[in-house]
């Protein structure tokens, strides 16, 4: 069996003990900015390097700490809302009953809804080989193409980034409590 001492303690006990409690409060705050500083940086990176994707895509994903009780929480938004999700997770869109999509060299289609295009279109459908088109009445050249279902592939692996940077938190933290440590 084990013997246990108590040896008297020297200065005050309930002022060092606040001071290391506000030691690992503050220690855990900045661990926390790190690692939201960590996963913004990255999942822009990773957003950035899969294809086409600027400006509001890239600056719109924020990750932001937040006090809760006396722990910290990390919070990844993105401002444009569910529009990530296809390529965030993966996804099929299926047309009601066709999508029309922008051919490469109509650049006066891009960004708009074949409904919403400010000229008049006519429709060709063809019986065998390709999909039916919309030709513009205007110049007679084809803006739009129709398909039944697009799939989208999973392009951003941003819960991958954040699950990494969580694995190392408990480093992080230990690396910032030697720093400011009692």
């Amino acid at each position: 069996m084990g013997v246990i001492s108590v040896e008297r303690v020297s200065g005050n006990m309930a002022k060092d003990c606040e001071r290391m409690a506000a030691t690992a409060k503050a220690a855990l705050f900045e661990t926390a900015t790190w690692a939201a500083g960590q996963m913004q940086e990255q999942c822009r990176s990773n957003i950035a390097s899969s294809g086409k994707f600027h400006g509001q895509w890239i600056e719109g994903l924020v990750a932001q700490v937040a006090p809760h009780g006396e722990d910290a929480v990390i919070t990844v938004t993105h401002s444009m809302g569910q529009k990530i999700r296809p390529h965030a997770y993966g996804a099929t869109i299926f047309g009601k009953p066709l999508l029309w999509i922008p051919f490469e060299f109509a650049f006066e289609a891009k960004n708009i809804k074949a409904k919403e295009y400010p000229g008049r279109l006519v429709r060709i459908n063809r019986r065998k080989g390709p999909p039916p088109i919309l030709i513009s009445i205007d110049d007679k050249m084809p803006k739009y193409f129709g398909k039944e279902q697009v799939t989208i592939p999973k392009r951003w692996n941003l819960w991958g980034i954040c699950r990494e940077v969580c694995n190392k938190l408990a480093e992080q933290y230990a690396i910032t409590w030697k720093v400011g440590g009692p």
